[in-house]
């Protein structure tokens, strides 16, 4: 599932870094009800869902739709994407299926803002990551920039930090560290077959550039 922010603090040309990272995944994925499932919500100040897990069935339709995806602009309201995550996107009736392990990997370059006090917005978003991982969510943390702490990072992940937390210095170094990430992600699920929810969950700083963030997570379910 991909949950795309809508907030602040990246560039257009980052955008399609971000994109083009997403699809990447996508076009290496196996589509299918018995394979690879994929969903995509996006948040700002609210949560809108874009598509669930079991609306695409086909490749290129899903990644046709991850081309139309626009910018919503307002903030960083990270804990009710968290939370919308594990309440409403990982249910049967939305797609998932029983007997398989969840992952999400968070990749940031900032921290929350909603509520509007930071340490609040942190507060709630920590908490969520607790309920989800109490529930059974593997929590990866991908830091992108100087923004994001490791600190915060550690936060949001589960432990330890050497194989749940990750950090590169540009939006463009994403593409290096993705078998890397792909491979912590599917090393967390030791039955045979592979059986995983993989969530990608992405957010950004804030409102401090001329061209909105938009952070996008992404979730699969797939069967190897």
């Amino acid at each position: 599932m991909f949950v795309v922010d809508s907030s602040g603090s990246i560039l257009r040309e980052n955008w399609q870094v971000i994109l083009d990272f997403m699809k990447n995944i996508i076009r290496d994925l196996r589509i299918g009800p018995n394979a690879v499932q994929i969903g995509v919500v996006s948040f700002s100040d609210n949560v809108q869902p874009v598509f669930q897990l079991n609306t695409y069935q086909n490749k290129e339709a899903m990644l046709r739709h991850v081309d139309r995806m626009v910018y919503l602009d307002q903030s960083t309201n990270t804990q009710e994407a968290l939370r919308y995550m594990r309440t409403v996107m990982f249910t049967s009736q939305n797609g998932d299926r029983s007997g398989a392990p969840n992952s999400a990997i968070i990749i940031t370059d900032g921290v929350p803002q909603l509520p509007s006090n930071l340490n609040e917005a942190r507060r709630l978003a920590v908490q969520e990551a607790q309920v989800a991982r109490r529930q059974g969510i593997n929590l990866f943390a991908i830091g992108v920039g100087p923004q994001i702490t490791q600190e915060v990072l550690n936060s949001l992940a589960n432990r330890p930090p050497s194989q749940f937390t990750f950090k590169v210095n540009q939006f463009r170094e994403l593409e290096t560290i993705l078998t890397q990430v792909a491979s912590a992600a599917c090393g967390t699920v030791v039955t045979t077959p592979c059986k995983i929810c993989l969530t990608f969950l992405m957010y950004g700083l804030g409102r401090c550039s001329e061209t909105p963030l938009v952070s996008h997570a992404f979730l699969c379910q797939f069967y190897r």
